[in-house]
Formats: C-alpha cells, structure tokens, sequence
C-alpha cells in the first residue's frame, strides 16, 4: 500500500521472529506477515493494523475483536476464522477465503467485503446483484444459483467450483476470472467480457454467450453443448478438448482459435451459418 513501508523478516513460518512476536504480544502492527502460518491461533484482540498478511493461513484463528484495519488480506485463507468484534475497515480482502468465518453486528468491514461473506455464507434465493462492485472477491464453491449479476464487476474474482446455474450474467465484466470447473448450465453470459478468463472444465451447457468476449479465454475441457455462441469473440480462445455438440456459433469469431483431436464440433452451425458433420476439430487448425 502507498506510503507503507513493511519491516523486513525471515520467512514466516511459525518459528519466525515476527511471528514469535506477534503470537507473545498480539501487538504486530505493520509487521510483515505475508505467507504466515497462523492457522488456530489465538489472536483474540491483537493488533494487526496495516499489517500484510498476503497469503497468510489464519484458517480457525481467533482474531475476535482484532485490530485489522487497512491490513493487507490480500488471498489470505480465513476459512472457520472467528472475526467477531474485529474492525477489518479498509483492509485488502481481494482473492481472501471467508468461507465459514464466525462474524457479528459489531464486526466492521467495507460494504464490499460485508456483500462477499454473504454470498459466500448465506443463501443466495436469486438476489439481485446487479451493477456491483465484486472485482477480485472469492466466491469459490459459493451458491449462486439464479443470482442477478447483471452489469456486475467481478473482474479477476474467483469463482471456481460455485453454481451459477441459471444465473444472469450478462453484460459482466469478468475479465481474468477464474471459473475453474464452475456450473454455468443455462447460466445468461450474452454480451459479457471473459477475455483472458478461466473457463477449463467448466459446465456451459445451454448457456447463452450472445456477442459475449471471450479472447484469449481457457476453454480446455468445457462443456458448450448446445449453447449459443452466435456472434461471440473466440479469438486466440483455446478449445482444447471443448465439446461443442450442437452449439450456435453463427457469426461468431474464431481467428487463431486451438482445437485438437478432442475438440468436438459435431452437429455445431458454424460461423457461416453451416451445420457441421461429426468429424475431429483438426480439421479447422
């Protein structure tokens, strides 16, 4: 963060200085704890303000009414955390697991961060979502069915393994997201930017992808059966194995689109608007 200037340390296991430090005093503010190993420690009232625990495991920690403020969480792993009492107000939560984590009413967080616990810990019931802030949250495994994320910015979020079944996600910015094995059957995505997204293994199925951006986009292993591609950009996409049974790629872009022997076009309608035979995608390198 500008203008922070982090103490140096060994590397932070749990022998390390600063983290001897921190587990005799809980007074560690500003102290470097990136890559920590915190997990079920206590830290009940510690103070951690403006400290950097990047990457930290504080997985079944005790922070209940801890001092997180402007604290640098950053893919911290808070899973089963206790952060009750606790004032995480202005701390860097992007990629962070709040999985399970143990809040209450006097639990302080950015309105941002207050959202992402909920759609992670709380039933979903198609709320609406629409045109928010989401950039960088972790939404993994979560429960999204039928949510309205329409306009959302859930750039660089990840959201591998959760159900977006049915979900609307159109017009999302989704850039560089990360939907790693994520079920999107039936899932509205027309007119969305995937560019440079994780899509691998994914579940597409009858998803709507209209005009969607999908440049550069990890298709590996995808599941596109019957889904409706027309006029999307496939640019550079690759396809690698993808089954694309009976998809609609009409007007769609494919410039420098990877495919192999697994890519399966059978029954697709091309971009010309030609329904395509059963044979290998090598045919189109």
């Amino acid at each position: 963060m500008p203008g922070i200037h982090y103490a140096t340390a060994t590397p932070n296991t749990q022998d390390s200085p600063t983290v001897k430090r921190l587990r005799e005093t809980r007074n560690c503010a500003k102290c470097n704890l990136s890559n920590a190993n915190l997990a079920n420690s206590y830290l009940k009232e510690a103070n951690l303000t403006k400290a950097n625990l990047s990457n930290a495991d504080l997985s079944n920690a005790d922070l209940s009414n801890a001092f997180l403020n402007n604290a640098n969480l950053k893919n911290a792993n808070l899973r089963d955390a206790n952060l009750s009492g606790a004032d995480l107000r202005g701390s860097d939560l992007k990629g962070t697991d709040l999985t399970g984590t143990t809040i209450n009413n006097q639990t302080e967080f950015d309105s941002k961060w207050r959202i992402v616990w909920e759609l992670v810990n709380l039933p979903v019931n198609c709320k609406n979502m629409e045109i928010a802030d989401l950039e960088g949250a972790n939404l993994s495994n979560a429960n999204l069915s039928e949510i309205n994320l329409e306009n959302a910015n859930l750039k660089e979020a990840k959201l591998n393994s959760t159900n977006l079944r049915n979900a609307n996600l159109s017009n999302t910015n989704l850039l560089q997201a990360d939907l790693f094995i994520a079920d999107l059957r039936e899932a509205n995505l027309s007119k969305a930017n995937l560019t440079n997204a994780n899509l691998s293994n994914a579940d597409l199925r009858q998803s709507n992808l209209t005009e969607a951006n999908l440049m550069r986009v990890n298709l590996k292993n995808v599941n596109l059966t019957n889904a409706n591609l027309s006029k999307a950009n496939l640019s550079n996409a690759d396809l690698s194995g993808a089954n694309l049974s009976n998809a609609n790629l009409t007007g769609a872009i494919l410039n420098g689109i990877k495919v192999n022997r697994n890519t399966n076009l059978c029954g697709a309608i091309a971009p010309d608007g030609n329904q395509s035979p059963c044979y290998s995608g090598l045919l189109f390198e």
